[in-house]
């Protein structure tokens, strides 16, 4: 019999996460060659591979319905993205710290965006808005990973260390609303039981 491929899943989150990754890590990444930290720059310079790709790549992947509400949002991100980094690589060498302070900024809010989702999550007792728990996990991890290599105790970078701790805040709060709204949904459940037979 023949099978009809089934077409990869389209996708339907807004571009901020994509485009803020583009250009925090590329002027991570040229903050971090200007200055020999070899380190910092390995992982942002594949950071930024990826970044570059998947956003470029977004327009096509987007599905119809998202189209509407994230194409616009993305075409802005998109220019004034290349626009930075254009004017990070053309100011690196006068301004070496001007890249690693938006890129910062940039982190902080890369961070951050997802605490509406977090605050509607907490109201509704919907963990889903939250992402899986592994993504959770995985990103607390590397942000925690980056906020000790970035300490006075390892290799001391304040704009690295500010905007991955925003990230350990925001990952450590998603899992604390995960284990909240995991406990009431308990509750409910042991409160329900009882009546089970009357439903």
């Amino acid at each position: 019999a023949n099978t009809t491929p089934t077409p990869p899943p389209l996708i339907e989150m807004p571009p901020l996460a994509l485009t803020t990754q583009m250009l925090q890590c590329f002027l991570f990444a040229l903050y971090a060659h200007h200055f020999r930290k070899w380190t910092l720059f390995a992982p942002n310079s594949i950071g930024f591979a990826l970044g570059f790709a998947w956003s470029s790549l977004y327009p096509i992947k987007l599905s119809p319905p998202a189209a509407s509400s994230f194409l616009t949002p993305w075409r802005i991100q998109y220019v004034v993205s290349l626009f930075v980094m254009a004017a990070g690589g053309m100011t690196i060498r006068r301004f070496p710290f001007l890249s690693s302070s938006i890129a910062a900024v940039v982190g902080i809010i890369m961070c951050t965006y997802p605490l509406p989702s977090l605050h509607r999550a907490y109201r509704e007792r919907n963990a889903n808005l939250l992402g899986s728990t592994s993504m959770n996990l995985a990103m607390m991890t590397c942000c925690s990973a980056w906020v000790l290599h970035s300490s006075p105790w390892v290799e001391y970078d304040v704009f690295v260390l500010v905007s991955n701790a925003a990230g350990v805040a925001v990952q450590g709060w998603a899992l604390v609303i995960r284990v909240c709204i995991a406990r009431r949904r308990g509750v409910n459940e042991r409160e329900l039981t009882p009546l089970a037979p009357l439903l």
